[in-house]
């Protein structure tokens, strides 16, 4: 009996369609990859660009009120743009505490916080730093370079 395997001829086109059609592939997925870091890499721009030109906040009337572990502020939007969140810094002697104000302030408004923290976890305050957030690519990012240190 004589046994029949696939010619030489059909191996190698199949042989070379797999390697095609990896190929393609791998570039696809490639593709989507630098896209996507491109898109990522436009918005982390358009967010410095943002925070530097047109953030700025002022916070005036400070209150911490270490009894009732609170924390009471006044913040103005200076900036031309407006400001979607606010992160506060709590640092004490024995540790940090971070707690976000969930309130958008628009250009030229001026609102009061408050807040409350754990004195058990920080310890006695030592400072506290605000922090804006804007929305880039429907993202919130941070304008660290604009935040404005406080103390108690």
């Amino acid at each position: 009996m004589r046994k029949k395997g696939i010619s030489q001829l059909v191996a190698t086109v199949l042989l070379i369609g797999f390697a095609i059609a990896m190929a393609v592939l791998v570039y696809l997925w490639y593709k989507g990859f630098l896209f996507g870091q491109q898109q990522k890499l436009g918005c982390d721009i358009q967010g410095k660009n943002l925070c530097s030109q047109k953030v700025e906040i002022q916070v005036s009337n400070v209150e911490c009120i270490p009894e009732l572990n609170s924390i009471r502020m006044t913040i103005e939007n200076k900036g031309q743009t407006i400001i979607n969140d606010f992160r506060l810094k709590i640092r004490g002697k024995d540790n940090i505490e971070t707690t976000l104000f969930s309130k958008s302030l628009n250009q030229g408004s001026t609102e009061s916080f408050s807040t409350t923290y754990d004195s058990s976890n920080t310890g006695p305050l030592e400072e506290l730093e605000v922090f804006p957030l804007v929305l880039v690519c429907n993202q919130p990012v941070t304008c660290s370079q604009k935040s404005v240190k406080l103390s108690c």
